[in-house]
């Protein structure tokens, strides 16, 4: 119930028309090591694999640090949670930041269940859940993924899944890049 609480504060912050937010320049590849970092133990329990993969120059965006680590977690902890636990193949999470033009891009793929066609249209509604009684048994609350969409859209961006079922999926984000002009040196 705690869970689901602040699942929906999260996501009814990023509902408001007009939020309060401290929007900074954010520098992806330190954040997405964070998340790394913070999740290498779960990953350990979980026996997954996570491969991080960073962009080799630096890629800056406009927004809310809390809120692109709570985007990224979740995509991370969603890897996790649907892995092919029933497999004997590698349980691999993916995490990749890359630049494509003035937008930079964030993919975490993993290697499990996968999501059948006819539900990638509806996986970021709201209490939407695949497996509800594998996201019941893991601590999920039908949240993650439509908060994952309102962060991404607050900062300008956009995400959306590839998936094929027993093969995994890929969701990407992207985000707009602070173009040089606009970042302020002091």
């Amino acid at each position: 119930l705690d869970a689901i609480v602040q699942d929906l504060m999260q996501l009814s912050r990023f509902d408001s028309p007009e939020p309060e937010r401290s929007m900074t320049e954010v520098e992806l590849g330190g954040l997405l090591t964070l998340v790394h970092q913070a999740k290498s133990e779960d990953m350990l329990d979980a026996g997954v694999q996570i491969n991080l993969q960073l962009s080799e120059e630096e890629l800056w965006v406009v927004g809310e640090t809390e809120a692109l680590m709570q985007l990224v977690t979740n995509l991370v902890d969603n890897a996790i949670r649907y892995s092919d636990t029933e497999s004997d193949k590698a349980r691999i999470v993916k995490i990749h930041l890359s630049k494509i033009g003035e937008i930079a891009r964030i993919e975490v793929e993993d290697n499990g269940i996968g999501i059948a066609q006819s539900e990638t249209s509806r996986i970021f509604e709201r209490f939407y859940t695949i497996d509800r009684a594998r996201s019941r048994a893991l601590g999920g609350t039908g949240l993650g993924l439509s908060i994952v969409k309102h962060i991404a859209e607050a900062h300008r961006g956009s995400v959306s899944v590839e998936s094929q079922l027993g093969k995994g999926s890929i969701f990407r984000v992207q985000l707009p890049l602070v173009r040089f002009s606009q970042r302020s040196f002091v």
